[in-house]
């Protein structure tokens, strides 16, 4: 994550590793930490916490992928990111 986040500077994205149980570890990066922390976006999740900018989910079932990949499109989504996808 930390390689990633050093090549993308003002990015923000997540890495996931499956674990043995098929539960999921989550590494989440703020590209904006103060306006979106990261910690604030793992927080809804059990298990999750972190810094501002850093932050991850020790746990995340398999069961829970969708809800992930939804809130973190939406919570990581600004109207700018709206505009240039659209360009």
């Amino acid at each position: 994550a930390n390689q990633l986040a050093a090549g993308r500077s003002g990015a923000s994205f997540a890495v996931l590793n499956e674990r043995d149980d098929g539960s999921y570890l989550v590494s989440v990066r703020s590209g904006a930490p103060l306006a979106h922390s990261a910690c604030g976006f793992c927080q809804q999740f059990d298990s999750g916490g972190g810094r501002k900018a850093a932050a991850g989910i020790n746990r995340l079932p398999a069961s829970e992928l969708g809800r992930f990949m939804d809130s973190f499109r939406r919570y990581f989504t600004t109207p700018q990111d709206l505009i240039l996808q659209k360009e």
